[in-house]
C-alpha cells in the first residue's frame, strides 16, 4: 500500500478531543482502505492474463518514444538513471536483486553491475550461492560488501572458504560474516583490501589476535559480535591496528576489565554485556560518536570526551543504575545528538544536570519516557538545561520503576513538595517535536497542549499512533500538528505566564494573572 499522507492539525484545535477521537476515525478508516486495496488486487489479478504484464510494458516504452501528445506522464522508478537503480539493488538482498532481472529488458542484466552480495539467513542454498558467484562474469562490477548469514554451519568450511576467496579477488572492501561457529581459515579475512570487517561467530572463541594485526594499515572498522575473546586482546586490537576509526563490541564474552585507550577511535560501539566485578576504562579524546548500550561493569572510568558529537546511552531502568548512567552522561560536555533514558524526579531533586551545566549544546535529545507526573518531571529536567534545543523525540520506554519505587528512594517531605510546585519549562529554540508509539491517552494530549502553549519557536509535531490490538494488515498514518500561521491566539509575551503543575491525576495548565 502507498505511503499515507500525515493528517495535518491546526494548532488552534482542540488537541484532547482530536487525540481521544483521532486513534479510532483512523482504524475504522485504515480498515476500510484495505478491503478496497484488496478488492482492486483481486480484480486486477482476474484481468491480467499470462505475459500481459511484459507486452504492456514494452508497448508503453514504444508508445513514449513515438507518442507526440504533450500529456505530462507520471515518473516511475524505470525514469530513474541506472546508477540510482544499482544503488537501490545494492542494498538488497542477492537473490532480490536477480529478481529485479525480470521487471524488463533493462533490468535484465542490471545486477551484474551491483557492487554488493548479500545473502542473508534463510534466504539461499549453498548452490545458489555458488551459481550467483559462477553466473557473475569477470567484467562485473568490483565487490565493495560481501554479507553472508549462515543458520546452519554444516560441512560448508570448503564452500565458505571458496566464497571469501572470490570476495577477495573482487577487491572487496567490506566483509560481514555471521556463522554459528568457528571458522578454521580466519587468516584469509587479513587481506588489504579489505576496509570495513564484521564478524558474528556464535559460541565461538577468537583464540589470536595477529590475524586481525595483519590487517594493520588498512582495518579502518572492526566489529565482533557474540566472540569470546580476553582483555588482552581487546588492548592488542586497538593499539595495533594503526588506522582503526571504528570498533564495537555487542555480546561477547570472556572479557572482564576492558581498556580502550586510543587517540585514533572515532567511533565506539559497546553493547549487551554484564560483568558486576568486571571494569570500563576509555581514553578516547578524539571519539565523535559513542553508544553505550546495556554494558553493565561494576566500575566506570571514562575521560571527558571533548570532540564528542553524538552519544546513545541506555541501562537497564532500575533507580541503583542511575549514578552509573549520570557518571556516563557528564563525560559528555559538548554533545549535540544525545539519546538516552529519563529517570524522573531523581534528576529534579538532585539537580545533576543543572549543577553540571550540561547538555548547553545540545540540538537533538531522543528521550525513553512515560507520560506520568514522575516523567514529566524527568524531560521538564532535560528541557530547562537544554536552551538551543531544536529537535526532540519521545518513544516509550520500558522500565522497571514504579511509584513505591520512588517513595521507598526519595524523602516523603522532599516527594510532596516537589510535586507541589510549579514547574517551568523552557524551550525557546524547540522547532520539531517526535512523537513515537503514542496511545492517545489524557496525559499525553494535555502535554501536547503544553508543548504548543509554551513552543514560542515550534513549527510542528509528529505523531506515530501506537497499532496494538489493530486488525493484521492495518496501518495507521502519521498524525502532523504544524503551525499554519507565524502566530496563534497565544503571543510570546503571553506564553512566559504560563505554567504546569502537577496533580494527582496527570498535568494540567494554569495561568497566571497579570499583576
Amino acid at each position: 500500500m502507498p505511503e499515507h499522507a500525515p493528517y495535518v492539525i491546526n494548532f488552534s484545535d482542540s488537541l484532547l478531543r482530536k487525540l481521544i477521537q483521532l486513534k479510532y476515525e483512523l482504524q475504522k478508516k485504515k480498515e476500510i482502505e484495505l478491503e478496497e486495496e484488496k478488492r482492486r488486487q483481486k480484480q486486477q489479478e482476474e484481468e491480467r492474463g499470462e505475459g500481459e504484464e511484459e507486452e504492456e510494458e514494452e508497448n508503453e516504452e514504444v508508445s513514449d518514444l513515438t507518442n507526440p501528445n504533450d500529456t505530462p506522464r507520471q515518473t516511475t522508478i524505470n525514469d530513474l538513471p541506472d546508477k540510482i537503480l544499482i544503488q537501490i539493488l545494492s542494498h538488497l538482498p542477492t537473490f532480490d536483486a536477480i529478481g529485479a532481472s525480470f521487471i524488463s529488458r533493462r533490468w535484465r542484466n542490471l545486477w551484474f553491475r551491483v557492487p554488493a552480495l548479500i545473502f542473508p539467513n534463510n534466504y539461499q542454498t549453498t548452490l545458489f550461492i555458488h551459481r550467483t558467484i559462477n553466473t557473475r562474469p569477470p567484467s562485473s562490477a568490483p565487490l565493495k560488501k560481501f554479507a553472508l548469514q549462515l543458520e546452519r554451519y554444516g560441512d560448508v568450511d570448503t564452500d565458505l572458504w571458496i566464497w571469501l576467496r572470490y570476495a577477495i579477488n573482487r577487491s572487496v572492501q567490506e566483509i560481514d560474516l555471521d556463522i554459528p561457529t568457528n571458522f578454521p581459515h580466519l587468516s584469509i579475512l587479513t587481506h588489504p583490501c579489505i576496509r570495513v570487517l564484521k564478524i558474528t561467530q556464535r559460541n565461538s572463541v577468537l583464540q589470536d589476535s595477529n590475524d586481525f594485526l595483519r590487517l594493520k594499515g588498512s582495518l579502518t572498522s572492526l566489529s565482533l559480535n557474540t566472540v569470546r575473546l580476553s582483555d588482552d586482546m581487546v588492548g592488542e586490537l586497538i593499539s595495533g591496528l594503526d588506522n582503526l576509526r571504528s570498533f564495537s563490541l555487542e555480546r561477547c564474552k570472556g572479557i572482564k576489565d576492558v581498556k580502550i585507550c586510543s587517540t585514533r577511535l572515532r567511533e565506539l560501539k559497546l553493547r549487551f554485556f554484564q560483568e558486576k566485578e568486571g571494569s570500563l576504562e576509555i581514553d578516547c579524546p578524539m571519539l565523535g560518536v559513542f553508544t553505550l548500550e546495556r554494558f553493565e561493569v561494576g566500575e566506570y572510568d571514562i575521560k571527558k570526551f571533548s570532540r564528542l558529537v553524538e552519544a546513545r546511552v541506555s541501562f537497564l531502568h532500575k533507580l541503583e543504575y542511575y549514578d552509573t548512567w549520570l557518571k556516563v552522561v557528564t563525560s559528555f560536555p559538548r554533545v549535540m545528538y544525545l539519546s538516552t533514558q529519563n529517570w524522573g524526579p531523581q534528576l529534579v531533586l538532585s539537580k545533576d544536570l543543572s549543577d553540571n551545566s550540561l547538555l548547553t549544546n545540545l540540538r537533538q535529545l531522543e528521550l525513553e519516557t512515560d507520560f506520568s507526573k514522575y516523567d514529566m518531571l524527568g524531560v521538564a529536567s532535560f528541557l530547562e538545561t537544554s536552551l538551543y534545543l531544536e529537535r526532540l523525540i519521545l518513544k516509550p520506554l520500558h522500565s522497571t520503576i514504579d511509584e513505591g519505587d520512588y517513595c521507598e528512594y526519595f524523602d516523603l517531605k522532599k516527594m510532596k513538595a516537589l510535586f507541589n510546585k510549579h514547574i517551568n519549562l523552557s524551550i525557546p529554540s524547540l522547532k520539531e517535536v517526535e512523537l513515537k508509539e503514542i496511545k492517545a491517552t489524557k496525559s499525553e494530549a494535555i502535554f501536547l497542549s503544553f508543548l504548543v502553549l509554551h513552543g514560542v519557536a515550534l513549527e510542528k509535531i509528529d505523531m506515530t499512533l501506537l497499532t496494538e490490538g489493530l486488525p493484521e494488515g492495518v496501518s495507521l498514518p502519521p498524525v502532523t500538528i504544524r503551525r499554519l500561521l507565524p502566530q496563534e491566539k497565544i503571543c510570546r509575551e503571553e506564553a512566559k505566564n504560563v505554567k504546569f503543575d502537577l496533580v494527582e491525576d496527570g498535568i494540567h495548565t494554569v495561568y497566571k494573572k497579570k499583576k
